[in-house]
C-alpha cells in the first residue's frame, strides 16, 4: 500500500545527511506525533535522536506519556528493533569528545 506524499519544499532528509562532513554528529527533533517517524528515520540513517516532553506528549495517538522516561524507553526500543544500540553515557561522551567523567558543578554559595 502506498500513502499520499504531499509536495515537499525541502530536500529529503537523506540528501541533507549526505551533504554533512564525514564523522558529523547529527540528530532529529520531532514535534508531537511527528517525532516517531523522524526518530525511525534518524536511527536508520545513522543519526542521533532526542525525545522529551518538551517536544512531544504522546507515545502514540491518544496515549500520553507519563514521563520523559517513557519517551526515552520507546526511543530505545525503536533502536533495538531497528538493529542498533543506545550509546552508554561513557560512549556518548567519547563520541562527542568530552571528558570521560563530567566535572562536578561548582558549589554555589548563597548570601543572605
Amino acid at each position: 500500500m502506498l500513502r499520499h506524499r504531499p509536495h515537499r519544499q525541502h530536500p529529503p532528509a537523506h540528501h541533507q545527511v549526505d551533504t554533512l562532513p564525514p564523522q558529523s554528529h547529527w540528530q532529529v527533533i520531532g514535534i508531537s506525533l511527528a517525532q516517531w517517524p523522524l526518530v525511525a528515520a534518524a536511527i536508520t540513517m545513522g543519526g542521533n535522536v532526542r525525545v522529551g516532553l518538551e517536544d512531544n506528549f504522546y507515545l502514540e495517538e491518544g496515549r500520553m506519556a507519563k514521563s520523559n522516561g517513557e519517551l526515552v524507553a520507546k526511543a530505545a526500543r525503536m533502536c533495538k528493533e531497528l538493529g542498533t544500540e543506545v550509546a552508554s553515557p561513557a560512549d556518548a561522551r567519547q563520541q562527542l569528545g568530552l571528558e570521560p567523567e563530567p566535572r562536578p558543578a561548582p558549589a554555589m554559595h548563597r548570601t543572605k
